[in-house]
C-alpha cells in the first residue's frame, strides 16, 4: 500500500478516517460514508463513537458495519496499531465461511443475510451457504 494512508502521516484521526475513507472507498465495493466508518473503526472507536464522529445514528453506523463484514469479513473492523502498514481489503469467498464456526459464523451470517439485497449478486451467489 502507498504510504498515502500511514496513520502516522495524519494530524488528527478525524483527517485519517477521512482520508483512509476515500482510499477504501475507492479499492472496495464500500460507499465513502461505509468506508469511513471502517477507517474509524479501525483506529478504535466504538460504533457510538463513530455515529457521533459522523453526525449519523448509532444503527447506521452498525448498517455499514454489517455490510463490511459480509463482504470482507469479521476482522475488518478489528483495531489496528496506528503505525502499522495499513490493509487492503479483499471479498471474502466460500472457505473463509466454512472455515468459520460459532459465535463468529453467526455474526457473518446476520451481517450477510441482512445486507443480501445490498451486496454485489455475482458474489453472493458464490458465498451464499447451504443451510
Amino acid at each position: 500500500m502507498s504510504d498515502a494512508t500511514d496513520c502516522h502521516d495524519y494530524p488528527s484521526d478525524e483527517r485519517y478516517a477521512t482520508l483512509r475513507g476515500r482510499y477504501l472507498s475507492k479499492t472496495t465495493d464500500l460507499r465513502l460514508k461505509e468506508a469511513t466508518a471502517v477507517a474509524w473503526s479501525e483506529l478504535g472507536y466504538s460504533r457510538r463513537a463513530i455515529a457521533r464522529e459522523m453526525e449519523i445514528g448509532e444503527s447506521t453506523v452498525k448498517g455499514y458495519h454489517e455490510k463490511a463484514m459480509a463482504l470482507y469479513g469479521l476482522e475488518l473492523l478489528e483495531a489496528h496499531v496506528p503505525d502499522a502498514e495499513q490493509i487492503d481489503y479483499d471479498r471474502i469467498d466460500a472457505d473463509y465461511v466454512t472455515q468459520l464456526s460459532g459465535r463468529r459464523k453467526q455474526a457473518w451470517l446476520e451481517a450477510f443475510d441482512s445486507h443480501r439485497g445490498r451486496l454485489p449478486q455475482e458474489w453472493v451467489s458464490e458465498v451464499a451457504p447451504d443451510r
